[in-house]
């Protein structure tokens, strides 16, 4: 893990001050990711709660990535926005992924994600009309990251966190690049709000209105899974996400319920191409003694040029299959 410092006045301008630039930090750093960089990012669209869909402690991912530090903040600091990273790069690949996370890291070490943006580089003017990287040639890119409200207490530190892959939430680029940064010419961009006085004053949110809940007899608990497991000999990771949303009777309808959904990603750490995605669902139905259920399959794979897309989904009534539909489809990349 490659740590720079930063003074806490420039952190909302630039990686390098120049007072440090004219000391020799005027330096291009290099950060080409493991494939299995992202497993410990929490899941895409989670909703917390008791499922595990939070991000955990990120110093590994930290350890893959290329890390800028400040130092302890001596006050409070309230992020409100979207924070946004301005990089001057080049790749030595025409197709290149960019991760940028900023985290809080406390005085014990723990680095706690708190929000991050991802970029197609090719996609650095436009997402309608993509362009090829010219290798060597530098480029400047903005990379906006997910709103966020957030207060970072002082004594912690703040951490920008840069990474060539982002697995399983982006599909790796189709070759493993290397991207190289100015340090001299990047920066990030802070949201901030200042306490105010009148905070004090302000009304709290009213309880959440929910209407009363339905009459249901649980037949199976639900809960949510998320595993990622490494290979040792291989390399291969693989990460399984599961959600059993359980089954139960709405007692005032007599219908039954039912539904399970796993998701299957693996990657080795060197091959981009090595890349599957794997999601399986079912959801079920009964009432008057007619059970239904349906059953989906649905693959990814992809080469340099395509995506290779297999689909299979089957009904079922009373455990006989009355309909069933398989689809093959190949997808040019198209710079992704």
């Amino acid at each position: 893990m490659d740590k720079r410092s930063l003074t806490e006045r420039d952190i909302c301008t630039k990686f390098i001050t120049p007072a440090l630039r004219n000391a020799g930090w005027d330096e291009m750093l290099q950060i080409r990711s493991p494939q299995t960089t992202g497993a410990d990012v929490g899941r895409w669209g989670g909703y917390g709660g008791e499922d595990p869909d939070m991000a955990p402690d990120q110093r590994a991912e930290d350890g893959r990535s290329l890390c800028f530090d400040t130092p302890p903040l001596v006050a409070d600091l309230e992020i409100l926005g979207a924070p946004a990273v301005h990089l001057r790069l080049s790749a030595d690949r025409p197709v290149a992924n960019l991760a940028v996370r900023l985290c809080e890291v406390s005085p014990d070490g723990v680095s706690a994600l708190i929000t991050y943006g991802l970029l197609n580089l090719s996609h650095r003017d436009s997402h309608e009309f993509p362009a090829a990287l010219v290798p060597g040639k530098a480029y400047e890119v903005r990379v906006a990251l997910n709103h966020v409200a957030r207060r970072v207490p002082r004594r912690h530190r703040l951490r920008v966190a840069l990474a060539t892959a982002y697995w399983p939430i982006a599909w790796p680029a189709p070759e493993d690049a290397t991207l190289s940064i100015s340090t001299a010419d990047s920066r990030l961009v802070l949201p901030t709000r200042p306490p105010q006085a009148s905070d004090a004053s302000l009304r709290p949110f009213e309880p959440p209105a929910a209407p009363p809940p339905v009459a249901y007899r649980a037949i199976r608990e639900g809960r949510g899974w998320r595993t990622v497991s490494t290979d040792l000999g291989s390399g291969r990771q693989t990460v399984v996400l599961g959600k059993d949303y359980g089954a139960g009777e709405i007692i005032d309808l007599g219908i039954e319920d039912d539904a399970v959904i796993v998701e299957t990603y693996e990657i080795l750490p060197d091959d981009p191409l090595s890349a599957r995605g794997r999601i399986e669902a079912r959801a079920g139905f009964a009432s008057a003694g007619v059970r239904c259920r349906i059953e989906t399959v649905t693959e990814i794979a992809s080469t340099r040029t395509i995506f290779d897309l297999t689909c299979r989904i089957d009904a079922y009534e009373n455990d006989k299959r009355i309909f069933s539909r398989r689809f093959d489809k190949t997808i040019p990349r198209n710079f992704m």
